[in-house]
């Protein structure tokens, strides 16, 4: 199995793990879930050549700005949630 596909693999199992328990707050969704898939896609997160963190995007930042290169514009954004905040019941 791929770091990648381990990754993956933890991940999910920690999803299903932490939303029987209870919902993560967005602090904790992002270094328990989003960080660890992120690095093992090969970006830094701790880099400010490739990741900005709470980057201003207009009025709100987000919470990802990934960069290729030094001084570049970012390639993607991403904006995290709390695992469980947004789920409703049906």
């Amino acid at each position: 199995m791929s770091g990648i596909e381990q990754v993956t693999a933890s991940t999910v199992s920690k999803i299903r793990r932490y939303l029987a328990a209870k919902s993560l707050n967005e602090s904790e969704t992002k270094n328990a879930l989003i960080e660890p898939v992120l690095e093992a896609l090969g970006w830094d997160v701790r880099d400010m050549d490739q990741v900005r963190l709470e980057y201003a995007c207009g009025r709100n930042p987000v919470d990802y700005a990934f960069l290729l290169g030094p001084g570049s514009s970012p390639a993607m954004l991403l904006e995290a949630k709390a695992l469980g905040g947004c789920i409703r019941s049906e």
